[in-house]
């Protein structure tokens, strides 16, 4: 089978044609040596582009490390106030109840002055609103079922007796209204649901107390019960105008 040559352009010469392709290899040496060239130069890049990501990760693993130390130290921090705080709580606690167990204490102790100083004045006297009495009781306490179950009870600080006439004597250190209310509208109906044999007595009431309310004062006054407060060595008794109860 024979070889075509193929013809040149008509004026190109064989050396031309060899001076073309000889340029054609050098500007592909050239193309392929700055191929080179950037392929080097993009590695440089890459490890460099590493070398950063590499100390960036460094940097945020000491800084972790770091958070991680600073949030310890401050969970030992508010561990260590949370213990000083539970401390200083309780002590706290234990000063309140000191005071209050002091302050019941103190309560206790002028309400049992308070009683006694007045039982002692009444006892002394055996009288009340101008009535002499045969009998004088301190601290008279009775519980007793009413028809439904129900249960009453009733605790009196001074009672006084005679034939016919029953006097009911409330004992507290500081009188306040509420005390006065209780003894008119509620305790002396107690009593007589407790002792029936007395029902049909005379009741005086009475409310005794170092200090007095203004309030206090004048509701007893204005339902006539009686005052017995003290009045320099002595026990005074306001009980001029007694109501019959």
């Amino acid at each position: 089978m024979a070889t075509t040559i193929p013809d040149y352009p008509t004026g190109i010469t064989f050396e031309q044609v060899w001076a073309g392709l000889e340029k054609t290899r050098v500007l592909m040496e050239e193309n392929a040596r700055k191929w080179e060239e950037n392929i080097r130069e993009a590695d440089k890049r890459w490890e460099e582009t590493n070398a950063r990501i590499a100390k960036v990760l460094d940097g945020l693993a000491a800084v972790k490390s770091e958070t991680t130390v600073l949030m310890e130290e401050n969970a030992r921090e508010a561990d260590k106030r949370w213990e000083e705080t539970k401390a200083n709580i309780a002590k706290m606690s234990d000063g309140l109840a000191a005071v209050k167990s002091e302050t019941t204490g103190i309560g206790e102790s002028n309400g049992s002055f308070s009683e006694t100083y007045f039982y002692n004045s009444l006892f002394n006297t055996m009288s009340f609103g101008g009535t002499e009495f045969d009998t004088i009781e301190p601290g008279r306490k009775a519980f007793k079922k009413v028809p439904g179950g129900k249960r009453i009870q009733g605790e009196y600080d001074v009672c006084m007796f005679n034939g016919d006439t029953v006097a009911l004597i409330e004992i507290k250190y500081r009188v306040r209204k509420d005390n006065v209310e209780k003894l008119i509208n509620k305790q002396v109906n107690v009593f007589k649901t407790l002792y029936p044999e007395y029902a049909a007595h005379k009741f005086y009431l009475g409310i005794a107390g170092m200090s007095f309310d203004k309030d206090a004062e004048d509701t007893a006054l204005d339902n006539g019960v009686g005052i017995l407060r003290p009045k320099g060595e002595n026990v005074e008794i306001l009980d001029d105008n007694l109501r019959v109860y």
